[in-house]
């Protein structure tokens, strides 16, 4: 998936906030094809041994690509003060769950526009320092 010009796109910004927004992006697109059948493996995973190493296979990508996130992001700027980078991953990949979309969409009716804006809302107050202190892109 890192090889994918949408996720290239992403990590290539020299604006933290302009990289989450396309992450929201990203992760709308991704969360509206995988969404169920993640629900459907995650359900299954409690009594399917290979279907349990599928899922935690799946958590283990999602956590990779939350990290290459966070370490693009920090290599442009500074994260909020009170985070590490393995503190910030873990975050991304939580606001990253495909269990999310669900919840929000199919369970509350969001539009998947709604869920977007508020995901990479969610994204930039979760990982970035507030407005005020933000420094310019690197150069």
């Amino acid at each position: 998936v890192r090889d994918r010009p949408w996720v290239q796109e992403a990590l290539g910004q020299r604006d933290q906030h302009v990289m989450l927004e396309l992450q929201a992006r990203n992760d709308r697109m991704i969360n509206q094809r995988v969404a169920p059948l993640h629900e459907a493996v995650r359900n299954a995973s409690a009594t399917d041994e290979a279907i349990a190493g599928l899922y935690a296979t799946l958590k283990q990508q999602r956590l990779t690509g939350a990290r290459i996130t966070v370490e693009a992001l920090a290599a442009l700027g500074p994260l909020r003060d009170d985070l590490d980078t393995g503190t910030a991953t873990d975050i991304l990949w939580t606001l990253k769950d495909p269990a999310l979309w669900t919840a929000l969409v199919t369970d509350r009716g969001w539009a998947a526009d709604r869920y977007e804006t508020w995901l990479a809302r969610a994204m930039r107050q979760s990982l970035l320092p507030p407005t005020g202190t933000r420094r310019s892109p690197a150069r």
